[in-house]
C-alpha cells in the first residue's frame, strides 16, 4: 500500500484558484443578484440580532451572559450568510470550510492575546466569581460589573468612569467581590490632640457611628488607638454596613465624625510648625 501525502499549501492553492475561477466566470446579472442577495442578508442578519437582543432583554438569562450570547449569534448569522452566498455562486462549501479554517488557524496565531482573553471570559462565566451588578475590585480597580463580554469585562467606578479589564487580567487577579457576601467594612482613621481623653474620643467616634447608624452590630464596631504621630493621637474606626450603601455610609460617618468632636469640644489636629521669635538686645 502507497500513502500519498499532499502538501497543505497546495491545497489552499487550489481552493483559492478554484474560488477566482468561479468569481471570473460570472456576468453582470449574476453579480447583481449577488449583490442583492448581500444587501438581503445583510438586512435580515441585523434584524434577527435585534429580535435576538429583545429576547435577552426578556429572558431571565444571567446578564454577564449577554455579551457572549449576542457575539455568539452574530458569528453563528455571518457564517450562515456566507455559506448561503458561496452556494449561489455554486463555490464547494466544503473547500470554504477548508479555506476559512486555514485562514482562522494564521488568525490564532496572530491574536493569541485575544484568544487567552476569550479563554478568560470562558472561565469567569464557567466558575461565575463575579456578576452583572455587582460591585468588585480587581487588582487595582473597583466598580459595577456593567458586562462580561468576550475580551473584556466592564467596570463601571462611583464617579462614573468606564473601565475595560482584558478577560485574562481579571483571571490572574485578585477579586474581592462585596456583592456576594452582603457587607463591607467602612475603615476611616482620623487624629485627635494629646490633650484629650482616649476614652473621651472614643466615645465621640461611637456616637458619630450611632447618629449615621446603618451599620451592622455583628461583627461590632473597631474603635481603637493605632499609633502615635508627631502632634496627634490616630485612631482607626471600623464598621460594617451593606454593600449596596458603603459609599453613603462612608461619607456620612466621615462628616459626622466631624460634627461630634466639635460639639465634643475634640480639637482634631493638623500637622504644624510653631516658631518662636526672641527679641535682639
Amino acid at each position: 500500500m502507497v500513502l500519498t501525502v499532499t502538501n497543505p499549501v497546495e491545497i489552499d492553492q487550489q481552493e483559492v484558484s478554484s474560488l477566482v475561477g468561479v468569481l471570473k466566470s460570472l456576468s453582470l446579472s449574476s453579480i447583481i443578484k449577488i449583490v442583492l442577495l448581500i444587501v438581503v442578508l445583510v438586512v435580515l442578519v441585523k434584524l434577527l440580532c435585534r429580535l435576538f437582543d429583545r429576547f435577552l432583554e426578556r429572558s431571565r438569562i444571567d446578564r454577564s451572559l449577554y455579551g457572549f450570547l449576542r457575539a455568539g449569534c452574530r458569528i453563528l448569522l455571518c457564517f450562515v450568510a456566507v455559506t448561503i452566498v458561496a452556494s449561489s455562486l455554486n463555490i464547494d462549501v466544503t473547500s470554504l470550510i477548508a479555506l476559512l479554517s486555514v485562514a482562522g488557524l494564521a488568525l490564532s496565531l496572530a491574536l493569541q492575546g485575544a484568544l487567552s482573553n476569550l479563554a478568560g471570559g470562558i472561565v469567569i462565566l464557567t466558575t461565575k466569581p463575579l456578576h452583572a451588578g455587582d460591585y468588585v475590585s480587581i487588582g487595582d480597580s473597583e466598580g459595577f460589573v456593567e458586562e462580561i463580554g468576550m475580551t473584556y469585562t466592564q467596570l463601571m467606578t462611583f464617579d462614573r468612569r468606564t473601565i475595560f479589564i482584558p478577560n485574562s487580567t481579571v483571571t490572574s487577579s485578585n477579586i474581592v467581590n462585596y456583592t456576594m457576601d452582603g457587607k463591607r467594612r467602612v475603615e476611616i482613621e482620623v487624629s485627635a490632640s494629646y490633650d484629650a481623653d482616649i476614652d473621651r474620643v472614643k466615645t465621640a467616634l461611637r456616637e458619630a457611628l450611632d447618629t449615621v447608624g446603618g451599620f451592622y452590630e455583628d461583627p461590632p464596631y473597631f474603635i481603637h488607638v493605632k499609633g502615635y504621630g508627631e502632634s496627634a493621637i490616630e485612631y482607626s474606626v471600623r464598621a460594617y454596613c451593606k454593600g449596596d450603601d458603603y459609599w453613603d455610609q462612608y461619607y456620612a460617618l466621615l462628616e459626622e465624625i466631624k460634627r461630634t468632636f466639635d460639639k465634643n469640644g475634640i480639637p482634631m489636629t493638623y500637622p504644624h510648625l510653631n516658631v518662636h521669635i526672641q527679641p535682639t538686645k
